[in-house]
């Protein structure tokens, strides 16, 4: 009786680690949350809080970008309907990133073992840019979080053949919800065609859950191409706006080799020394291992390297092919977040590098093994949880001014009033006013005719965007149509310089 009540109670460490780091993510996450839940929004979120705010309460539409995934704006829409507060689109963003942390788990969990699963989330729940983007409001957080239910189900049902009637149409509907919440996620979805190519040949073509899978999959696709191909003309916008962008980069001609390697150089800040340390040795394993068994990979013999080739591919197309348009256009520029979608697989093949480096520790002995593993993950913890900090506290109040402006014209205007300005979709955001945007090809009669027609309240000139020459002189040529309302400065050099400076409209000339 003792001995099964031994049985009975016995833990399961597992688990407990598990919860240990769940907690862990989310303390930090809170932290940050606590800290900075009302840090002003950029141009690319604010384009998101228009359409949830448009869609939830009906604010004006400018700002409105119509090329723009609709599935997080809608998302953020049901938090704004519901609790009508920015703070908790917030927290639903945290809530995603904890879902993050936990599927990274689970998908480690299915492809490999437990040891894995937890190295893997735990290298997560700390990594830098996921906290800094879990504060942002956008799709780097979210379309993540359903590619890699995307995975989970293509592992359980397709990989391990358990419940395929229900776990492969699963993945089929994750991984359309993932592309149309970020286009980005597109690369998975080839990343797993590849990798069944690479290991089935075609015989996965024979595979009717599959078939019905792509069916389930095109169905749940067709309203968000019929949506866009009656807003925007094109039924996937992202790929027509890529396809554009792309044709204007090969018209500047050449080719950067500097710009293809930014993002291979840049994973030494991703990961910060000590984890990259290790991941290059859990990458040099797995190389070892396939071309090891690389003649082998077409045979059934193989299927035991198949989880390396998949998390090569999961973390190699997305690298590859941005690196392939930095490459082309000498003067674009690297984004870190571009990234984001390959770091569970990064932190697979890193967390296998744990695992080696604790399996030779081992014969000094495991409690030995065991103390160098925790002192690795604990210097990089220190490396990542500081370089978050300095990097979220760094960009917390930028646009701050633009924010501020927003809502004091707001408080200082009645419903209907028109606004100018440069940054449209904050001010629209904020102030929930119609904008009327400043761009660099607008002229100054152009520019007449509009205030003639809106007749705004308010207009702004700013730092924090660009405008036309002839529109920083406006003011001063028509001091009997607008006056000095409202100025934002900061201090540079011991002198206060003026960020943004609100105009009222006196008349309109």
């Amino acid at each position: 009786m003792a001995e099964e009540k031994e049985k009975t109670f016995k833990i399961n460490w597992y688990v407990v680690a598990l919860i240990l780091i769940l907690v862990f993510a989310f303390a930090v996450r809170f932290y940050f949350f606590s800290l900075y839940k009302n840090q002003p929004v950029w141009w690319d979120e604010s384009e998101h809080l228009v359409m949830a705010k448009h869609i939830a309460f009906g604010t004006p539409l400018t700002g409105w970008n119509a090329t723009r995934e609709i599935i997080v704006p809608l998302i953020f829409a049901f938090f704004f309907k519901i609790f009508h507060s920015e703070v908790a689109v917030r927290f639903s963003q945290l809530l995603f990133s904890m879902g993050i942390v936990f599927m990274t788990y689970l998908v480690g969990k299915e492809i490999f073992n437990k040891k894995i699963g937890l190295i893997a989330a735990f290298l997560m729940s700390v990594f830098y840019l996921n906290l800094f983007f879990t504060l942002r409001l956008g799709l780097e957080i979210i379309g993540p979080f359903f590619g890699l239910l995307t995975v989970y189900y293509f592992s359980k049902g397709y990989i391990k053949k358990e419940k395929q009637k229900i776990f492969i149409p699963l993945m089929a509907v994750f991984g359309v919800l993932a592309f149309m919440t970020n286009a980005k996620e597109g690369l998975l979805l080839i990343s797993l065609f590849l990798f069944l190519l690479f290991t089935d040949k075609f015989k996965f073509l024979k595979n009717k859950h599959l078939w019905l899978a792509i069916l389930i999959g095109l169905i749940v696709l067709a309203p968000y191409m019929l949506y866009y191909y009656h807003t925007v003309g094109h039924p996937l916008p992202r790929l027509m706006t890529q396809t554009a962008s792309v044709q204007a980069r090969l018209s500047e001609g050449g080719w950067n080799w500097n710009n293809f390697f930014s993002f291979p150089k840049f994973f030494t800040v991703y990961l910060q020394w000590p984890f990259f340390i290790i991941f290059l040795i859990g990458l040099f394993f797995i190389l070892i291992s396939l071309s090891l068994g690389f003649d082998l990979m077409l045979k059934e013999q193989a299927k035991k390297n198949s989880k390396y080739l998949f998390l090569i591919l999961w973390a190699a197309l997305p690298l590859i092919t941005f690196s392939y348009f930095l490459g082309q256009s000498p003067g674009a520029y690297m984004e870190p977040r571009f990234m984001l979608e390959i770091f569970p697989a990064v932190f697979l093949i890193t967390s296998n590098g744990f695992l080696k480096i604790y399996d030779w520790l081992k014969s000094y002995g495991k409690i030995t093994a065991l103390i160098v593993i925790i002192l690795i993950l604990f210097t990089g913890t220190f490396y990542q949880l500081r370089f978050g900090n300095i990097t979220i506290k760094s960009k917390a109040t930028s646009y701050l001014q633009v924010k501020e402006a927003a809502l004091w014209m707001k408080e200082n205007s009645q419903g209907d009033d028109w606004m100018i300005s440069a940054s449209v979709p904050q001010t629209t955001y904020y102030s929930e006013r119609s904008v009327q945007g400043v761009g660099m090809s607008m002229n100054e009669t152009e520019f007449n005719k509009i205030i003639q027609k809106l007749k705004p309240k308010f207009m702004t000139i700013s730092a924090f965007e660009p405008h036309p020459k002839w529109y920083y002189e406006w003011p001063q040529k028509h001091t009997n149509s607008v006056k000095v309302v409202q100025a934002y400065t900061t201090q540079q050099n011991g002198q206060q310089k003026p960020l943004l400076v609100i105009y009222e409209f006196l008349n309109f000339p």
